[in-house]
């Protein structure tokens, strides 16, 4: 379970999310699990609340796929389901869902890079003061609904483009030497 949301197309750089996409390149459902405690505004996390969604979740990703892949449950030959899922930081009977979402265009907060001197960078974080788009992960979040994002993995490209296996396939042009003139 993370502690902080995982909301928006962000959840490309979210370590939990991507241990989730890791299990469906092994033909194996998952979920990535979020509880949206904020360190901006520090609360107690409501953990029993992340439990009971994640148990409902678990418990229809089981019934979904099995154990194994293939079991006899009339679901065969199914991809492999992964989730985002993210639930509000507020006690059980306090929130809605869960229910599917779309991923936000941003997520719950903006990373930027600041550089502290020679050979060290530093990562801050801020939280995001923004419009969420009707629909999407980071809105029901905020409105206190546990919510679901359905994902795939990275995955080639089955469809190149056209050029690129010519282009390619060539030996790259030698660089140039640039010799200075005289005189410049």
């Amino acid at each position: 379970m993370n502690a902080g949301p995982n909301t928006g197309h962000a959840v490309l750089h979210s370590g939990t999310v991507g241990a989730a996409l890791t299990a469906r390149t092994f033909a194996r459902p998952a979920a990535a699990f979020s509880l949206g405690v904020s360190s901006f505004a520090p609360v107690e996390p409501h953990w029993a609340t992340a439990e009971a969604i994640a148990r409902r979740v678990i418990t229809w990703l089981v019934a979904r796929h099995g154990p194994t892949a293939d079991h006899g449950n009339g679901h065969e030959g199914l991809s492999p389901t992964v989730l985002n899922v993210n639930v509000p930081n507020l006690a059980p009977g306090q929130i809605e869902g869960p229910r599917r979402a779309r991923l936000a265009r941003f997520g719950a907060v903006q990373a930027s890079v600041a550089v502290t001197g020679a050979g060290n960078v530093r990562l801050d974080y801020e939280a995001v003061a923004a419009d969420h788009e009707p629909g999407t992960d980071a809105a029901l979040l905020a409105a206190g609904v546990a919510c679901f994002t359905p994902l795939e993995g990275v995955a080639e490209a089955t469809d190149p483009p056209k050029d690129s296996r010519r282009r390619l396939s060539r030996p790259p042009p030698s660089p140039r030497s640039r010799r200075p003139r005289p005189g410049r």
